[in-house]
């Protein structure tokens, strides 16, 4: 019998991220970051290098580690943290 990968390619699984490492940061599906800009992975902060494309589920993104110590890889937005988009409303009312 063939292996089953569960509708995704092989290497791609799900990573999700404990958002109390970053209170008050919203899931990247709840706001789409743009490239440059800083996001909590499963691996620690990195940087957004490029928003590649939409998938089924959010869209795909190429992240770079802060501390380079890992090449360039990619995550889809439901598996990352990003600050919340800022406001000029009054966040007490």
């Amino acid at each position: 019998m063939a292996p089953s990968h569960h509708g995704k390619p092989r290497g791609l699984r799900d990573v999700k991220v404990d958002p109390d490492l970053c209170p008050g940061w919203v899931n990247g599906a709840e706001r789409l970051p743009a490239k440059g800009e800083r996001v909590f992975t499963s691996e620690g902060l990195g940087v957004v290098v490029r928003v590649c494309g939409r998938t089924t589920r959010g869209h795909l993104l190429e992240l770079s580690m802060d501390d380079g110590r890992r090449p360039a890889f990619f995550a889809e937005t439901l598996n990352i943290l990003v600050a919340p988009e800022p406001s000029s409303a009054d966040p007490r009312a």
